[in-house]
């Protein structure tokens, strides 16, 4: 964060007619006191000991707040440090309430651009709806009945764009108007209009990647899957655009990517019947044997890992059928082959047509993979034990608290009571409390608080032995979790 703002700050002491040493390490020094930007969605609760409590709020009334932190890091020293943000010290009430507006990559990409343009709205406009939309869609992505109820809750803003050459190429909400409209690509979009079938899933093609700025495009290998793989072909091919008003490379970009196969949904998205996605692979016939094996493919693993290869046959029976009546839990068809470990297992099987080590291979997966879903109901029925035994003591508690306090009034309106009628030499009580009374109603209320005592307070197992299973049961579905990620 802070590299920015001092190669900003060198060159600005350098173009001085005499530059002193003296001044750069102060505003070094200065810099260097400002504690960093808390993250997104966090209060800002440290401030620079020269300027506590104080953050850039925007100019003239206008909305947002910044840290110093990322005001150094992407404004000082810019055509927008006077204009677009004013110091602000913060009242006594806004303490701990305040976050960094420039916090998200989202928003730090956006200033950084709306810098270079001189216009601090691209920033605010970026903001404004990318904090509406909130997040990617990613590769999970949404089906139509997701989207219509996204939008009941956000209103239009939830509203996936098609690329106009290739509208089979779509971008989420929010990588619209936090890339796509932001760099100045919106005329290249427009809202999805195209006849969609029953169970269509809209799947970002401008997803983020945590892949190296420096990886190599060329294959979808490179990448953790075939989404982040489009996202970064088609971001990058916004720069042209952006910087000399060149969008061939956006429409190039998007013509190559709508000729491939309709991406991977992975483990994290199922597709129903009506999709309309095509499935390959093959079925056992013989249940048990180990030799042999049944695999769903989807169309886009399908083309990467077995199209075109010698032994391709092995995996090329049309499973849609198959896949639409064998579907998972929830009614929707996944694709088994998501990673590429996975594709590349696979692929070499299609190559070299080795089935039956592939075959034990994969069955060995199937097992470990079914081992480690086997625990999900198990620890939902443990927790649940967990949150009814939370809740069992939490009443008794409450019903033996309530009741010591009643019993506790009555004791002492028993108490006076007694003082009011003074000694008129009866006794009253029980074996349990005693003979000593001067009234009955003393003796039942004391009588109240033993049975109320006695109450079973909620803690009267052992809940450590409930606690201690729970443990037990995530450790050893960890371990298979961790041993089906090993063959993943």
């Amino acid at each position: 964060m802070a590299k920015p703002y001092f190669k900003r700050l060198t060159i600005v002491q350098l173009g001085k007619p005499r530059p002193k040493f003296s001044e750069f390490a102060d505003e070094a020094n200065a810099r260097n006191s400002i504690p960093p930007c808390p993250g997104p969605n966090k209060p800002i609760v440290e401030f620079s000991p020269k300027l506590p409590n104080v953050v850039m709020t925007g100019a003239n009334g206008k909305a947002g707040n910044i840290c110093l932190s990322c005001f150094s890091g992407f404004l000082s020293d810019t055509p927008l440090e006077t204009t677009a943000f004013v110091a602000a010290r913060l009242a006594s009430d806004q303490l701990g309430k305040v976050t960094c507006d420039l916090a998200h990559d989202y928003s730090q990409m956006a200033m950084s651009y709306a810098v270079s343009q001189r216009n601090e709205q691209i920033w605010r406009d970026a903001v404004k709806m990318g904090s509406k939309a909130e997040h990617c869609a990613g590769k999970r992505g949404m089906d139509e009945v997701e989207v219509f109820q996204a939008r009941r809750m956000k209103g239009d803003v939830v509203q996936w764009h098609q690329l106009n050459s290739s509208p089979t190429v779509e971008i989420c909400p929010f990588c619209y108007w936090t890339k796509a409209h932001m760099l100045g690509a919106a005329h290249m979009f427009s809202p999805v209009s195209r006849q969609l079938p029953q169970g269509h899933v809209h799947i970002c093609s401008m997803m983020g990647s945590d892949t190296s700025e420096t990886t190599a495009t060329n294959s979808p290998d490179n990448f953790e899957d075939s989404v982040a793989w489009r996202g970064r072909i088609l971001f990058d091919a916004l720069r042209p655009g952006y910087e000399a008003g060149d969008w061939s490379p956006l429409t190039s970009a998007g013509r190559m990517l709508a000729t491939n196969a309709p991406p991977c949904g992975g483990n994290i998205r199922g597709f129903s019947r009506g999709s309309n996605r095509r499935w390959y692979g093959r079925v056992n016939q013989a249940y048990g044997n180990q030799n042999d094996c049944t695999i769903i493919i989807c169309e886009e693993c399908y083309m990467r890992s077995v199209n075109g290869k010698p032994h391709a046959n092995l995996f090329s029976q049309d499973m849609t059928k198959f896949a639409c009546i064998n579907t998972g839990s929830d009614g929707l068809i996944y694709c088994s082959t998501y990673t590429n470990r996975a594709r590349g297992v696979v692929r070499q099987c299609a190559e070299t047509g080795d089935l039956v080590s592939f075959a034990r291979w994969w069955n060995m997966r199937e097992e470990l993979r079914r081992k480690k879903h086997s625990w999900n109901p198990i620890i939902e029925v443990q927790l649940q034990k967990e949150k009814l035994a939370d809740a069992h003591r939490l009443t008794q508690a409450r019903l033996k608290a309530n009741a010591q306090i009643n019993t506790m009034a009555r004791l002492g309106s028993a108490g006076a009571a007694e003082l009011a009628a003074g000694d008129t030499g009866w006794r009253y009580g029980n074996s349990q409390v005693g003979y000593g009374f001067w009234t009955s109603g003393a003796a039942d209320a004391q009588m109240d608080w033993i049975r109320a005592s006695n109450m079973p307070s909620g803690f009267e197992g052992n809940p450590i032995n409930l606690v201690m299973d729970t443990q037990a049961i995530l450790t050893q579905a960890r371990q298979d979790e961790l041993n089906f990620a090993a063959v993943e």
